[in-house]
């Protein structure tokens, strides 16, 4: 798969993609600093951006807004020269767009925790999490995003707590399959 390889595309991405909270950004920090590449987080440069959280961008501007946000960021991000690991928003890679985008310029990975564990975080989510609004919505929020992820090139499975033992998982699985490491 040339597009993956490191060495003849320049440019190549890592998006980690999945729901809220499951450590995306975490992970991406991390592997990023364990392959010398960049790193991304496009919720903290869309704050930065607009001067404001997430949460507020939502409340005052709508989704609508928001996500035409993302989607501008993602790409602009995308076509950011060098390699990069980039950690997307819950519902960045739900949209077709933003889909084509970052399977064109790069490699996906799901970060995929199951519901119950993300379920636990929920207190420390809401603090930042627009769309968490009681278990039943998220818990149906979650299933509509679950078919979109499985679009990613990889899935990464994460437990709890986990972490450290996923990166390794993760540079395993991105040299095995694509020679990205």
């Amino acid at each position: 798969m040339p597009l993956a390889n490191p060495k003849t595309n320049p440019d190549l991405k890592i998006f980690l993609v999945g729901f809220m909270g499951t450590g995306k950004t975490t992970l991406g920090r991390l592997l990023a600093e364990r392959i010398g590449w960049v790193f991304f987080d496009l919720d903290a440069l869309m704050e930065e951006v607009e001067g404001a959280t997430i949460m507020r961008i939502f409340i005052e501007k709508g989704e609508p807004y928001f996500r035409a946000l993302e989607s501008s960021t993602i790409a602009r991000l995308a076509a950011h020269p060098g390699h990069a690991v980039i950690a997307s928003g819950g519902g960045t890679f739900c949209t077709p767009q933003n889909q084509a985008v970052m399977l064109q310029r790069g490699v996906t990975v799901w970060i995929d925790q199951p519901f119950d564990q993300v379920w636990q975080r929920r207190d420390e989510l809401a603090l930042r999490r627009p769309l968490l609004r009681g278990e039943p919505a998220f818990r149906a929020l979650y299933e509509q995003r679950v078919p979109f992820y499985h679009l990613a090139s990889l899935r990464l499975r994460v437990d709890e707590g986990a972490l450290p033992q996923a990166v390794n998982e993760l540079v395993r699985l991105l040299e095995e399959r694509f020679a990205v490491v």
